[in-house]
């Protein structure tokens, strides 16, 4: 039977690509560092307690796969000691046991002012630490596609899935009693780019279905959802009945926090991808699996718990 090792299976891209894979027949095995924290729909899978920052756990947790899942992310933007090295770890691994890598891209690595719509060709100069780091994890694992290891990396935008989830959605969407507060961090006519995670996950799954048809490192972009929070703000109100008011992020109120909070530090980094347009070309994607699947923007908002239908 084909398997897979998940880590981070009790995280958002982690939890949804295992799902999709076992729909798909594929035996799961998962890593955690705390066996307890094993989602209860993937009870009774097969599981090991190790950490993902330690060489010899990966490897022993990866005795017996054909695919690794990486669904691994420090907690709270906390990346510059951790994000690249746990990688490389679990990039050795796929290198010395040729196995395929899963890994969750993301639009950090980009310049918004030298690229609006980014393709698989697109120059990558990030302009913010993180997107430093993302492009060196990027680096690393096209070494490792040229020592053994096979590659695929989906980017995407901004997650939509069911809280608890490290994303902006449960930040900026608030339900009050008789209306909606939607707090914008940048321009609200501008488009971002959104991923519905189970939209993602069974593209993830489509794909490792062609994997013998891929290069040894490929890359796809995700489109998602293009939409501007005016836009988002519509979905809303026709979808549940209820009016959304459109405010500023409160940027000031986190402001007093930012010398003292690694997250805040984060968030406050990342807020430049709200002043640009930064959006995926799909392109190449659809040319590899045809038809992408693509839930609407108010079925998504309602299956993951932001929002009610009228």
């Amino acid at each position: 039977m084909k398997k897979v090792l998940v880590l981070g299976i009790s995280g958002t891209f982690g939890k949804h690509v295992a799902r999709a894979l076992k729909a798909r027949g594929w035996a799961i095995k998962a890593m955690l560092r705390d066996e307890r924290k094993l989602p209860d729909e993937f009870l009774g899978i097969e599981t090991v307690q190790g950490d993902a920052s330690r060489y010899s756990d990966v490897k022993q947790a990866a005795d017996g796969v054909s695919m690794l899942v990486y669904g691994i992310s420090p907690d709270n933007y906390d990346w510059e000691d951790k994000a690249l090295p746990w990688l490389a770890v679990s990039a050795r691994v796929a290198e010395e046991l040729s196995l395929t890598i899963i890994y969750p891209g993301n639009i950090y690595n980009y310049n918004p002012e030298e690229v609006s719509l980014i393709d698989e060709t697109s120059p990558q100069h990030p302009i913010c630490r993180k997107g430093e780091i993302r492009q060196h994890m990027e680096l690393r694992l096209q070494q490792a596609a040229k020592h053994g290891a096979k590659v695929i990396l989906l980017r995407m935008g901004n997650f939509i899935a069911t809280p608890p989830l490290q994303s902006w959605l449960p930040m900026i969407l608030k339900a009050k009693k008789n209306q909606y507060v939607l707090q914008t961090p940048g321009d609200k006519h501008l488009k971002q780019a959104w991923a519905y995670m189970p939209d993602a996950a069974e593209v993830v799954a489509m794909l490792v279905g062609k994997s013998n048809e891929l290069e040894a490192y490929s890359t796809f972009q995700f489109k998602g959802y293009e939409i501007s929070m005016v836009e988002l703000a519509q979905t809303i109100e026709e979808t549940s009945g209820k009016a959304v008011v459109i405010k500023s992020f409160p940027w000031w109120s986190l402001y007093i926090l930012r010398p003292f909070l690694v997250a805040i530090r984060g968030v406050f980094e990342m807020r430049y991808l709200w002043q640009h347009e930064l959006l995926l070309n799909d392109a190449k994607l659809r040319n590899t699996l045809g038809n992408i699947p693509q839930t609407p923007l108010a079925k998504a908002l309602v299956d993951s718990g932001y929002i009610k239908a009228k």
